[in-house]
């Protein structure tokens, strides 16, 4: 089926479809900033971080929180900072957590649309696009993390990851276990790693032809995928504007993509939020997301028998060791996502050595991009957080007496 070119043509379509509905945005919209101007946050503040191999990272602070310990928020696939702020102040993760005296960092990985520099390449050249996930655990990461120890009385912080940002976590804090002691408490929401059994029919199949679709971008030299652009924007207000005929199949597709819960999201604004679910990635970090689903194993990125054997000293590349995430970890998951299946969760239950919590979103219709879209997370989700993040009483450091303070 693989070889006929009308299947082919199929799943191109399809695929072209779904980055238009589903990963659909727009020149034009609001920033991260402006975003956290319009949620009454008069004082934030951009950072350019230099990584160890030379990519200049964003993050942004929301300095309202100054003096509490520091969250470090990291977002999902081809997002970026700006997904965390798609509702109001009253319903978004930085708004409660600045509101209850917490320091908010919001980061962007390497590719997207706020992280785009680099001490030598430019992102017109092929170069700067030989990264994959592995580049974002082992370097992004890292560089966020340092920063922030270096930038406010802590030492330590509270992270917050959502679907693969999950995986990206774990990958640090196996890759770079001494990174497990920058880490108060890490929450991972919908935790999308490589031995998920993807539920959705669209999704399995944009998996299996996947291939397909990156040997396309990479007959045209595309080494970025799913940038914003006013082609999509144009796409997007087509079929998910409050307006559109295509309205109602928008949301059918966007609950069988990934599960969708109706009662919680205002389709009035629903071109809206999807803007900000694309903001450009690698497509090597593409191709080693299928790679890991394909073979259901958590591992590095496969450069293939040479490749892997002068980098990784073997011919196959070498799974990330979840024993090594030794930092307390609490997991959320609800029933109707259609990405991450409840199997995930007692994996990472049965090999993680310190699950701290696991909950499940008492809401049957709960789906994955609710996180980022719903404002029922509030109650459903968020305000767990702050529960948790108080029973984990820290206080700042103070390096210049000598020693620490923390209790737990």
């Amino acid at each position: 089926m693989a070889r006929c070119p009308s299947a082919g043509a199929v799943v191109a379509g399809l695929l072209t479809f779904y980055s238009l509905v589903v990963q659909g945005s727009a020149v034009g919209v609001l920033s991260t900033g402006q975003l956290i101007e319009n949620h009454g946050h008069q004082s934030y503040s951009k950072h350019s971080v230099i990584t160890e191999d030379g990519y200049f990272i964003n993050l942004f602070r929301i300095n309202k929180g100054r003096g509490g310990p520091p969250f470090l928020l990291l977002h999902a696939l081809m997002g970026a900072s700006d997904q965390w702020l798609l509702r109001d102040r009253n319903h978004d993760l930085p708004s409660i957590l600045v509101n209850n005296g917490y320091d908010v960092w919001l980061g962007d990985f390497r590719g997207n649309l706020y992280s785009k520099n680099h001490t030598r390449l430019n992102v017109s050249n092929p170069e700067y696009w030989k990264f994959s996930i592995d580049e974002w655990a082992f370097y992004d990461v890292p560089a966020m993390m340092n920063y922030v120890c270096n930038n406010t009385e802590y030492d330590k912080m509270y992270v917050v990851t959502y679907s693969l940002s999950s995986a990206i976590l774990f990958a640090t804090a196996s890759a770079r276990p001494e990174y497990n002691d920058k880490i108060i408490v890490s929450y991972h929401m919908a935790p999308f790693l490589a031995f998920t059994n993807i539920k959705s029919l669209l999704l399995r199949l944009g998996v299996q032809f996947g291939e397909f679709y990156l040997a396309i971008s990479r007959s045209i030299k595309n080494h970025e995928l799913f940038s914003r652009n006013h082609w999509s924007m144009n796409s997007l207000s087509l079929f998910c504007n409050k307006k559109s005929i295509f309205l109602k199949a928008c949301v059918t597709l966007l609950s069988e993509l990934f599960g969708f819960d109706t009662s919680g999201n205002s389709t009035t604004n629903l071109d809206f939020k999807l803007t900000y679910s694309r903001a450009g990635v690698s497509l090597n970090s593409i191709d080693h997301l299928l790679q890991m689903i394909k073979s259901h194993k958590f591992q590095h990125y496969d450069l293939g028998h040479n490749k892997n054997l002068k980098k990784y000293g073997q011919t196959k590349p070498p799974e990330y060791d979840l024993r090594k995430v030794t930092s307390p970890v609490v997991l959320y998951y609800s029933k109707n996502d259609r990405v991450v299946d409840n199997g995930t969760i007692h994996k990472l239950i049965s090999v993680l050595p310190k699950v701290y919590q696991t909950i499940m979103i008492p809401n049957e219709k709960f789906g994955h991009i609710d996180y980022a879209f719903n404002s029922n997370a509030k109650t459903l989700v968020f305000d767990s957080v702050i529960n948790i993040a108080r029973q984990f009483k820290i206080a700042p450091s103070h390096p210049q007496y000598g020693y620490n303070y923390y209790y737990y």
